[in-house]
């Protein structure tokens, strides 16, 4: 059976640093989090939605730690779950400064998270290589695509906290994409509704079976068709099961419109997910 979830940290807690313990960073991002209130109504709300999304990305990331059994040393799995907590840290700092959650309009998120942290001394304590480890997958969870040749440590806690991000956007935008949702333009990224318009490239992507691209969504359709070719950058069994149990790709394609074309999108999406389900992988 699946471990409690607060069981997790306890089973080796004599070998882990204590310095990397969670309930003090989920405490110390709490406060990180008030330290950036004070605005209007609309502007709490926003920085809540991002301290719930961190909060949600950590839970995600403890099952999927959980799903790799002994792959991971103790010590990974607690730098890994950090990793997780701060990894959108330096959305607060975004939002203050450019009232946006496009980078491309303001910075880059995850540079802006890892220098809050240090400004902060938040990891301080930690062990040199545990803290350079939590850092560098913050800086690279956002990346389209992860750099050749970094250390397999990287790799894979990156990995975690990318797949358990994606996870959670995708329940946030769903609600966002509900018919009686208000349009927001700072979660939404200023695409424009239309019931039916999407960009030929994007769809073409997906069809291609690869992610789409920030840089070519116009449309709120293409938004949709973005989250859905997530599936293809997911690297971990764990993350395809999550993605299945919780129904997130059947109601994005229920979101689409009722075009011809999106008929074998939706097939080719559903298969794609079935393999993955079976085998791990397309």
């Amino acid at each position: 059976g699946r471990h409690h979830a607060q069981g997790w940290y306890t089973v080796n807690r004599d070998s882990l640093q204590a310095d990397l313990d969670l309930e003090r960073h989920r405490r110390l991002f709490e406060a990180i989090h008030a330290d950036y209130l004070g605005g209007t109504t609309e502007d709490e709300g926003l920085l809540e939605l991002k301290k719930r999304h961190s909060l949600r990305v950590l839970e995600n990331a403890q099952r999927i730690v959980e799903s790799l059994g002994q792959a991971l040393a103790p010590s990974l799995v607690e730098t890994c779950l950090v990793a997780a907590l701060y990894h959108d840290v330096g959305r607060f700092e975004q939002y203050q400064r450019y009232r946006t959650f496009s980078d491309a309009d303001s910075e880059n998120h995850a540079t802006l998270g890892v220098r809050t942290l240090r400004r902060r001394d938040v990891l301080a304590d930690a062990p040199p290589r545990l803290r350079r480890l939590a850092l560098g997958a913050i800086m690279l969870h956002n990346r389209r695509f992860l750099p050749r040749g970094i250390d397999q440590d990287l790799r894979l806690l990156t990995e975690v906290v990318r797949d358990a991000d994606k996870l959670d956007i995708m329940r946030i935008m769903l609600r966002h994409f509900a018919p009686d949702a208000a349009y927001n333009e700072v979660v939404q990224l200023k695409v424009k509704e239309h019931p039916t318009a999407y960009t030929a490239e994007v769809y073409d992507e997906v069809m291609a079976g690869h992610i789409g691209q920030y840089a070519q969504m116009r449309w709120v359709n293409d938004f949709k068709l973005l989250l859905c070719s997530w599936i293809y950058d997911f690297n971990f069994r764990e993350s395809w099961v999550i993605l299945a149990e919780r129904g997130l790709l059947e109601a994005l394609l229920a979101t689409l419109p009722d075009l011809p074309e999106m008929a074998p999108l939706r097939g080719k999406l559903r298969a794609d997910l079935a393999t993955c389900l079976t085998r791990g992988a397309v």
